[in-house]
């Protein structure tokens, strides 16, 4: 089951807060036994993110390290790609998007094996080895004011085609980067937008749900932090966000809508719950009695209500006639 898998999925990718994996494992001996097998072609980098301040005419190095956690040895290449949102739902990031927020992956050069600063460099790992990759960020003069985004990446080369012992039919490639946030000198401007903001507070049936869409209207990067809290009305906790849910990085120009859910809702209850979301000098906060009552349970109780208020009427009317009577 496990070798079908690995064939049939042809990359995983891992995207938070700026990191990001790409990879299709081979498949290692021992897997016939049970065992947990190791990727042949597996890399892995550090940092995963990096910021730094960049400025007109300006020469800027850096490095990161590279390591070969597989099974065997083999070629890897490193270059610079764009970084950026398709913004929406789900913020799919894009490594091809060229616009002035992604000028930076064209000022990115990378020092190969003699020395010299090239576009792509290609480098040989055994396994369990690490190397550190430098990389010079040579800038412009005319840098546009605000944040510069770019991936720099390590991926492994595909094996030799006449290699005997290349699994047919199958290509091992395992692509690792690291985000580079860069903010330029010059006029900044943050700016953010809250909309769209909302959450049940009244419910028949389904799980809790609340949204909001944040649109980033400057010309860097920020955080935007959400807090979704459900107590009882006792005040015990019974859900929160998880930490890696709680903080979501906006590009320049982008908008992104957040869609929680608590997954656990029961079927009924009555609970408080507090939404807050902020972004910048941006703030949404509310707090609600929330009710969750099934639909059938509600008709029940309506008829319950009308039984009850008819029941009450005739109580009405019948001690009104015999004051009648008596006056009478």
């Amino acid at each position: 089951m496990l070798k079908k898998l690995i064939k049939t999925i042809p990359a995983v990718a891992i995207l938070l807060g700026g990191t990001f994996c790409f990879a299709t494992p081979a498949i290692a001996e021992g897997e016939e036994n049970g065992d947990t097998p190791t990727p042949d072609v597996w890399l892995q980098i550090s940092p995963v993110s990096k910021r730094t301040k960049i400025a007109p005419n300006e020469v800027q190095d850096g490095d990161f390290v590279v390591e070969n956690i597989g099974a065997k040895d083999f070629d890897y290449k490193v270059y610079a790609t764009p970084y950026y949102s398709t913004g929406g739902e789900s913020y799919d990031w894009n490594f091809t998007i060229e616009n002035t927020y992604t000028q930076i992956a064209r000022w990115i050069t990378f020092e190969d094996k003699d020395g010299n600063y090239v576009k792509e460099a290609t480098f040989h790992l055994k396994k369990g080895e690490k190397q550190t990759i430098k990389y010079r960020i040579t800038t412009p003069a005319d840098v546009p004011a605000g944040g510069q985004y770019a991936a720099l990446f390590a991926q492994s080369l595909e094996e030799d085609s006449n290699n005997q012992d290349a699994t047919a039919g199958i290509k091992t490639i395992s692509r690792v980067g690291m985000v580079l946030y860069a903010k330029a000198d010059g006029d900044t401007r943050d700016v953010a937008e809250i909309s769209n903001y909302s959450f049940d507070k009244f419910k028949f049936s389904g799980n809790l749900q609340a949204t909001a869409t944040i649109k980033n209207e400057g010309n860097t990067d920020f955080a935007a932090n959400i807090d979704y809290t459900v107590k009882t009305l006792f005040g015990k906790e019974l859900y929160t966000l998880p930490e890696g849910q709680k903080a979501y990085i906006l590009l320049p120009e982008t908008e992104r809508t957040v869609n929680i859910e608590w997954a656990d809702t029961p079927f009924m209850g009555i609970f408080q719950v507090n939404y807050k979301v902020s972004a910048l000098n941006q703030v949404k906060d509310q707090s609600s009695i929330v009710l969750v009552l099934p639909i059938f349970i509600g008709i029940i109780a309506l008829l319950l209500l009308t039984v009850v208020v008819i029941w009450v009427i005739i109580l009405i009317r019948k001690r009104n006639e015999r004051k009648s009577r008596l006056l009478v």
